[in-house]
């Protein structure tokens, strides 16, 4: 079997355990809606963080969907709350992993989200450097992860990273991006 593909398929049930209890800061747009979002920007990590392994995720960089701007459509669904963190997995060879849970409502049901599609972007000073998928298992939730020697998306940096989030539901309404700063956490648990 693919050794990205057994990594990618172990990586679903770990981030589906992981979306529960994410925390931070609300959120305001101008149309009242009110979500949640850290942007501690954590404790800077540790210095030296080399990891050197594949993706559990999908890179694909080239597209800007989860960055774009797009208009307020009252279909679109609403992005109610976003986390990132990473943090360095020890199981034999130490991996440093990104992980990115939201939550979302949507107008036309929580269930009508996509189940996979490209909707994250992480940027360092105002600059994209890498876009990943995100997944939707269940109505409401979402998430993402990705291991930082894919892109060099350094856990020792991650202050320096502002990760941006947009959901897709099933009629093509993309959600208004909600933004959060990248944390460095001990345990794969957030922090």
């Amino acid at each position: 079997m693919n050794p990205t593909l057994l990594s990618s398929a172990l990586a679903l049930p770990l981030a589906l355990a992981l979306m529960v209890g994410c925390g931070g800061k609300q959120l305001a747009d101008d149309s009242g809606a009110t979500g949640t979002s850290s942007s501690d920007g954590g404790d800077g990590g540790t210095s030296g963080n080399t990891g050197d392994t594949g993706n559990t995720g999908t890179n694909t960089t080239g597209s800007t969907d989860a960055g774009a701007s797009t208009t307020a459509d009252p279909e679109a669904p609403v992005v109610t709350s976003v986390d990132a963190w990473c943090y360095a997995h020890k199981t034999g060879q130490v991996d440093y992993i990104w992980q990115v849970d939201l939550t979302y409502t949507d107008p036309q049901g929580d269930d009508t989200a996509q189940a996979y599609f490209n909707g994250m972007t992480v940027s360092q000073g105002g600059t994209v450097v890498a876009e990943y998928d995100l997944t939707c298992p269940d109505p409401g939730v979402c998430g993402g992860s990705f291991r930082q020697s894919l892109d060099q998306v350094v856990c020792a940096k991650a202050s320096s990273y502002t990760i941006a989030v947009r959901v897709l539901d099933e009629d093509d309404n993309w959600s208004e991006p909600a933004e959060t700063a990248g944390r460095n956490c001990p345990s794969s648990d957030p922090c």
